[in-house]
């Protein structure tokens, strides 16, 4: 993908691909750093379990995950899958 983006930027633009890449690396570093009850719920939703308590405190907004149409989808395919 890179070969085919380098030739729009212009080499006096002062592009650095080193300097770049260490930018996004921290950046996603940053953004994919998961709290101990994310970790859970992926894992357990990896093995078709779908915990939302995991991810919100309030009863309401966990009521309402419960009942995402996608998620327990997916969960009874794993389940099926298994």
């Amino acid at each position: 993908m890179l070969a085919k983006l380098y030739p729009l930027i212009q080499k006096q633009s002062g592009y650095r691909l080193d300097v770049m890449r260490e930018k996004v690396e921290n950046f996603a570093r940053d953004i994919l750093t998961f709290t101990l009850e994310e970790k859970e719920f992926y894992s357990a939703f990896y093995e078709g379990e779908y915990y939302p308590e995991l991810l919100f405190e309030e009863h309401e907004t966990i009521e309402i995950a419960k009942q995402n149409a996608i998620a327990n989808y997916k969960m009874k395919i794993k389940k099926r899958n298994r």
